[in-house]
């Protein structure tokens, strides 16, 4: 077993006296002793100061200088003094004690039995204290919970704090206002009363004040003409480091009055702490004949266990009897692994009172060996039913939520989860504790998964990330998770979301879009193969004036058929467009609204969730319209003589902050654009260029480059093209590039898009009268190239003079009153008009 380490300080200016005390320390085998010796107050002083020790072995004589006036000058130190003379004294020993000294020994009478147990029984006994002051700031944290009325004075006799109950107080005692608030006189106020016993409060407590006395209590009436009151008045000073406090406590002692508590204890400091300890502080021997003796129990055993401490001194076996039968088997087999230990012993459970009532409680001590084979426990008991409380409501909160929840091992299992999950999954909770949880996750997640995962370990949080998890019914269900690790606890914090109906929506939306092509691709089929038909040579040869006419009225049924199927596509995207961006607009719109409201951080971030999905989805409603209307011919497009070194810093200046996430340069090459000029609908190209360039930026690599550049090509035409450093395009993917909704893989990357992009660039491209193309190298990257006509440099032609009237661009005249009349099918948008209109006073809407 390892040897206990213990750094032993000895002050003493007799070198014989360290080599007895070096000899003892080393006789004693259960500890490694660390001894430093120094002969001298000064060298004392800078050795305390400068270095850390778990003992320190004072010798009463240093020469000149006193061994008790440097214990006072560092008792304060948070480290044990022992005291060592060469002869018994008393007043030495008295004065030792008073300075803070843990034990005092005479030189010629120790061994190492009795210095082992010195040192033992001071070091114990300091952190015994530092845990009783630890006790001490929880108490004082809970004031605000109690019944009683409490107000803290200072020096002056003003308030400093008080507790809720104080200003309830005050509606029932008569106080005045002056009374009843923080930086209130109260001891003006006492002296207003118009009753000896305000005198009294006030000269009592001023005594305290003074250091005349420590603490004051008075009962004293409180009547009216229809009711008899009594109250009691409790005011205490409190001694600490800080600057003078007394604290001042109220009780309605009409049905019952609570007797003074009295402070019993054997030694005036650890009277004091026990004073100030919520709880009840008790000392318990166990002797050698397995007898065992409460020698102190504090007066906290009124308020936990509902009985006086007289009464549990003398029942050797009280605490057995307390002890809620449910919990008697833990508390036994704790006591008896502390007994054979002899360890710090934390145990927690419930007691049953007299009056019936279950009552938590808190049982901390420390047992340490007597000289005659016995064990003392000095312990502390306290109530911990209102933690048990807030532990359970946490735990109701946690098992309501619909949301899943869970706790999670950084050894890759589930340790805790709520009801949710295996209502939304049909496992239970033991299938799914005892297997890792990246056994549920699609094959085609778990990659992903287990990045996130590492991002967490390292203290990343992982917010929206998705993956599929399996069902007990074989199905999977889409989960979006929120997630925060604790690596020093080794547990992962989560919840999760199932999305699996927006996902199976998007995808819904997707076979809607390829239903559609299919439609239109088989009727355009079906026209060409009517054509085709139609456009045989030799057909006016081989047919008869009847065929003839048959064939024209075939050839005019299939051209009302296309065209009945082309008004039918113009209908569904007119709809599409109105059913689809009328919803949408709504949602934007009441999202911005509730975005710009002073909400809670959870809702603030809800909205943002909200206004992200419905921009994307506006997004992909737009690209899917507008590839149709490309299809369908029914685009308008203004080709114009368009500065190609205009548009291309536009186009920067948009992409450029999402290049700066990953530190990618963007070369836009103007001196080689000075001059060029393109025929093309500038907005139209200035999408496709927008969309090249941000692809370039999203599926190139950390720190990578994107070149524009443009070369004027043989026979009029313009190449503009956009190259990037990514790892490149295959063969094989380069056949589905231009595919709708075809990502390459990259759905499941991390990297946003819809897959319809290029798509629309190309068809934009071509309606333009140009061509798109692409050219990639594995692991060196991707060029795509747009040529259009080159068109020459338009003649600057004046202005004609516009005469009208100039609006104002400035703010709405609010000093008119306006009346608005809004014509709107869709009783959303209608509703987000009048929440924009509630913020302007002026204007309203009939």
């Amino acid at each position: 077993m390892d040897r206990l380490s213990c750094r032993v300080l000895l002050v003493d200016d007799n070198e014989d006296d360290q080599l007895i005390v070096r000899d003892l320390l080393s006789d004693i085998e259960t500890t490694d002793f660390q001894l430093e010796w120094v002969d001298g107050f000064e060298a004392a002083r800078y050795a305390l100061l400068h270095r850390e020790y778990d003992v320190c072995l004072l010798d009463y004589r240093l020469g000149e200088s006193n061994g008790v006036d440097l214990l006072r000058e560092f008792a304060g130190l948070g480290m044990p003094f022992i005291l060592l003379t060469g002869e018994e004294d008393f007043e030495v020993d008295v004065e030792a004690a008073k300075a803070g000294s843990a034990d005092y020994l005479i030189k010629g009478s120790i061994n190492a039995q009795l210095l082992e147990r010195s040192i033992r029984y001071a070091t114990e006994r300091k952190k015994t204290e530092i845990a009783l002051q630890q006790a001490q700031s929880f108490a004082q944290a809970t004031v605000d919970a109690l019944p009683s009325s409490i107000a803290v004075l200072d020096e002056n006799g003003v308030i400093v704090t008080v507790n809720a109950a104080w200003c309830t107080l005050g509606d029932a005692n008569g106080f005045t206002a002056l009374a009843r608030h923080v930086g209130s006189n109260y001891l003006k106020s006492c002296e207003l009363v118009p009753i000896v016993e305000g005198e009294m409060v006030a000269a009592g407590i001023q005594a305290i004040i003074a250091g005349e006395r420590d603490s004051f209590t008075l009962e004293y009436p409180c009547h009216s003409e229809t009711e008899q009151c009594w109250f009691r008045v409790g005011a205490t000073r409190f001694a600490g480091d800080g600057p003078l406090r007394v604290v001042v406590a109220h009780e309605n002692i009409t049905e019952r009055k609570v007797a003074e508590i009295a402070l019993r204890a054997s030694e005036e400091s650890f009277q004091s702490i026990v004073a100030n300890v919520p709880g009840m502080v008790y000392q318990l021997i166990a002797h050698p004949d397995a007898s065992v003796e409460w020698t102190f129990v504090g007066d906290g055993s009124r308020e936990l266990f509902e009985q006086e401490p007289e009464v549990l001194l003398a029942n050797p076996l009280w605490m057995r009897d307390v002890i809620h039968p449910e919990d008697a088997a833990t508390f036994a087999s704790s006591v008896a692994a502390v007994v054979a230990s002899l360890s710090p012993w934390r145990w927690e459970g419930r007691t049953l009172l007299p009056s019936g009532k279950a009552k938590w409680i808190q049982v901390a001590a420390r047992p340490t060996c007597l000289p005659d084979g016995g064990v003392v426990w000095n312990g502390l008991i306290i109530d911990i039913s209102a933690l048990k409380e807030a532990e359970q409501q946490r735990d109701r909160f946690f098992t309501m939520s619909i949301d899943l929840m869970g706790i999670a091992g950084l050894d890759g299992y589930y340790k805790r989860l709520n009801p949710s999950f295996s209502e939304t999954l049909g496992f239970t909770d033991t299938e799914l504790l005892s297997a890792p949880f990246i056994d549920f996750v699609h094959p085609e997640d778990v990659a992903a998964t287990k990045t996130a995962t590492e991002n967490l370990q390292v203290g990343n949080q992982v917010i929206g990330f998705e993956n599929r998890h399996r069902s007990k019914d074989g199905t999977w269900r889409w989960l979006e998770w929120k997630s925060v690790s604790v690596p020093q606890e080794g547990l992962i914090y989560a919840a999760a979301r199932d999305v699996t109906q927006r996902k199976e929506a998007e995808v819904a939306l997707h076979q809607l879009h390829e239903e559609l092509e299919v439609r239109v691709s088989e009727r355009t089929a079906e026209l060409g193969a009517a054509n085709e038909r139609l456009t045989v040579e030799n057909v006016q040869h081989q047919l008869t004036m009847e065929t003839l006419r048959q064939v024209a009225d075939a050839y005019r049924q299939a051209k009302d058929e296309a065209d009945i199927a082309n008004r039918a596509k113009s209908e569904f995207l007119s709809r599409m467009s109105h059913e689809l961006r009328t919803p949408l607009n709504a949602v934007l719109g009441f999202g911005q609204i509730l975005e710009s409201q002073n909400l809670p951080a959870s809702a603030r971030e809800s909205v943002g969730y909200i206004l992200q999905g419905g921009q994307h989805l506006l997004a992909l409603v737009n690209e899917v319209l507008d590839i149709a209307s490309v299809e369908s011919g029914w685009i308008e497009l203004a080709p114009e003589p368009t500065v190609l070194a205009e548009v291309v810093p536009e186009v920067c200046a948009l992409v450029r902050p999402l290049a700066a996430q990953r530190q990618i340069s963007i070369a836009e090459n103007l001196d080689a654009m000075c001059g060029v000029h393109i025929l093309t609908d500038r907005q139209r190209f200035k999408q496709v260029l927008i969309n090249l360039v941000a692809n370039a930026i999203k599926y190139n690599r950390d720190n990578g480059h994107v070149d524009i550049s443009c070369t004027e090509k043989e026979g009029g035409w313009t190449a503009v093209k956009v190259r990037d450093t990514g790892p490149g395009i295959s063969p094989e993917d380069m056949l589905k590039l231009f595919t709708p909704f075809e990502r390459l893989g990259a759905a499941n990357s991390g990297i946003e898009g819809t897959g319809l992009g290029l798509v629309l660039s190309q068809r934009l491209v071509k309606a333009m009268g140009g061509v798109l193309e692409v050219e990639s190298v594995l692991g060196e990257g991707t060029t795509f190239t747009v040529e259009l006509p080159t068109a020459l440099s338009p003649v600057e032609l004046p202005m004609p003079e516009v005469q009208g009237r100039v609006l104002s661009e400035g703010a709405p005249d609010r000093e008119h009153n306006w009346s608005v009349l809004c014509i709107e099918d869709n009783l959303s948008n209608l509703k987000l008009i009048e929440a924009i209109f509630e913020r302007r006073s002026n204007i309203r809407m009939p």
